[in-house]
């Protein structure tokens, strides 16, 4: 549950990084503004009374308010245009913004663990008839969904009354974040990792990144080659565990 007004200070902030300024300026400036923003702030506070908040509820509003910060940035273009200096900073916004939103798009490719252990259990056992697939909790909420299961000869499950060891003995897979409740009946086939935490590099490790641009430049590892390039290391750790059955 999160308070009333964490649509407007934290998520929008987040969604509309350096677009948000504008918007909120071309309000005041242009009459077709308003027209297109009440009915997006009667969604959003609309959505503000519902105790459960998550971005994705209201991913809908972004094109109008960006339409909204692009109306801004025009109307400053026509009405003032000796202000060079404020034209050059909103480029510069515009590339800052697109920046950001590259990293957190990067950054966000590893937070779906539990997805990428679902696509692997079906390469790694793809020889494997009538597998009888559990999925926990944490995997669940970090990708795995009804659209990665993938055979139709293979049985899948997310009980959640399970409490001990025992009750996970009629399945042939797990998929699950807590492998040292699991190992007197499964073993470790794999290992799936996904996001921690972000750190600032070295600014000499960022220079030599780019220096050796065209060097580490590789079509078939692009992104490891563009996470080279970003300020910040993506920390990752180990989220999901593969395990099969023993003896079964």
């Amino acid at each position: 549950v999160s308070p009333f007004n964490t649509y407007f200070t934290v998520f929008l902030p987040r969604l509309l990084l350096t677009s948000l300024p504008l918007c909120i300026f071309s309000m005041f400036c242009d009459h077709r503004t308003p027209r297109l923003l009440i009915p997006i702030l009667a969604f959003l506070v609309g959505f503000s009374f519902l105790g459960h908040k998550e971005w994705r509820f209201i991913i809908y509003v972004v094109p109008i308010l960006n339409l909204c910060a692009a109306i801004g940035w025009v109307t400053i273009k026509q009405k003032y245009p000796r202000l060079i200096f404020i034209n050059r900073l909103i480029s510069a916004l515009v590339v800052i913004g697109f920046s950001i939103s590259t990293v957190m798009v990067i950054v966000s490719s590893h937070n779906y663990p539990g997805g990428v252990a679902l696509q692997k259990i079906h390469v790694i056992q793809k020889d494997y008839a009538q597998a009888r697939v559990h999925l926990d909790v944490y995997t669940a909420m970090t990708g795995a969904s009804r659209f990665g299961q993938l055979r139709h000869d293979w049985m899948y499950y997310k009980n959640e009354s399970h409490s001990l060891p025992t009750d996970y003995a009629v399945y042939t897979h797990l998929l699950t974040s807590t492998p040292q409740s699991h190992g007197d009946y499964f073993e470790i086939i794999d290992i799936v990792y996904g996001y921690e935490t972000i750190r600032l590099k070295n600014p000499s490790i960022i220079v030599q990144n780019w220096l050796n641009l065209f060097q580490n430049f590789d079509l078939n590892h692009m992104k490891e080659f563009f996470e080279s390039l970003l300020p910040v290391q993506i920390v990752i750790e180990p989220k999901v565990w593969i395990m099969k059955r023993q003896h079964f």
